[in-house]
């Protein structure tokens, strides 16, 4: 078992699993558990790098900026992860790294 924890609310863990294992992120009260390399993606925008995760219809995204982002932090965010995830009427469609 090999786990991540960052304060008292980011916990990123990898778990035993029958298909030979998991990743399971767990921010305050969002969990989500990654199973297949579909459900994972690399992103890369300006102001940094990030990693969008999905389960089912839900995305959480990971994301490391180069510096402190002061202003346009839901534009920076949104740019990032419309690079792997759009919802369109409704249904996620998802590009996962290869």
């Amino acid at each position: 078992r090999l786990e991540l924890k960052v304060g008292d609310h980011f916990r990123a863990a990898v778990l035993p699993s029958r298909e030979g294992g998991k990743l399971e992120i767990r921010f305050r009260d969002i969990k989500l558990t990654v199973y297949e390399l579909g459900d994972y993606a690399f992103v890369t925008v300006p102001e940094g790098h990030g990693i969008v995760f999905r389960e089912g219809q839900t995305v959480v995204m990971v994301f490391a900026a180069h510096e402190q982002i002061k202003e346009g932090l839901t534009k920076t965010l949104k740019a990032a992860t419309a690079k792997a995830a759009k919802w369109r009427k409704g249904e996620l469609t998802f590009k996962a790294s290869e």
